[in-house]
């Protein structure tokens, strides 16, 4: 009789031992895990020649953008006029991060342009993005504005960088753009979502 009580003893600790394992694990598994693996690639998010005016070509990409100071986890791509021979007048990068936080830092970096213009013709403002800015600026040997737009989607920040040029977009045509590069950002994202 000792000996089935000892035993039974025994496995009753053991049960409560396992049960504690389970309970712990439910308790911790929200912090242990890093957000739900993304399984689209970045290239999936970047416009094509479909969403740009006629006569427009691919200046360079789509391929992993080549930002040190940024994720690697990247695609970008750029355009210009078939008569543009020498600059990209339209750019968009897609940076993916581990995690939240580090797509909120590269974000805060972002945003800080130099000599922020507010443009009165752009009204855009994104309804599926965590966060947006829009600015534009002129540099000292360019004559024309540089608009830019970033915005971050959960852990992934997109970058819009438009020269405004005769030959170029106007604002118009970028807010256009930007609401394509919006929709179809968080279509996927939506998608993803669903999965």
């Amino acid at each position: 009789m000792k000996r089935i009580y000892y035993h039974g003893k025994r496995f009753l600790l053991l049960l409560l031992l396992i049960n504690s394992l389970f309970s712990l694990e439910a308790c911790t598994q929200p912090f242990l895990l890093t957000n739900k693996p993304t399984l689209f690639p970045p290239q999936n998010l970047l416009i094509t020649l479909d969403d740009l005016p006629l006569n427009w070509k691919v200046k360079f990409g789509p391929e992993r953008a080549e930002d040190n100071s940024r994720s690697s986890d990247s695609a970008w791509i750029s355009f210009s006029p078939i008569s543009e021979k020498e600059k990209y007048l339209v750019l968009q990068m897609v940076f993916r991060y581990q995690n939240t936080r580090g797509a909120k830092a590269d974000y805060a970096d972002q945003i800080r342009f130099p000599e922020n213009t507010e443009m009165e013709e752009w009204s855009f403002q994104s309804s599926v993005a965590d966060e947006s800015r829009f600015s534009c600026f002129i540099y000292s040997n360019e004559s024309t504005p540089v608009c830019r737009w970033v915005a971050r989607y959960e852990r992934i920040v997109v970058d819009v960088i438009v020269r405004l040029e005769q030959k170029g977009l106007s604002i118009q045509e970028m807010e256009t753009l930007v609401k394509k590069i919006d929709q179809k950002v968080g279509s996927i994202l939506n998608q993803e979502s669903e999965k």
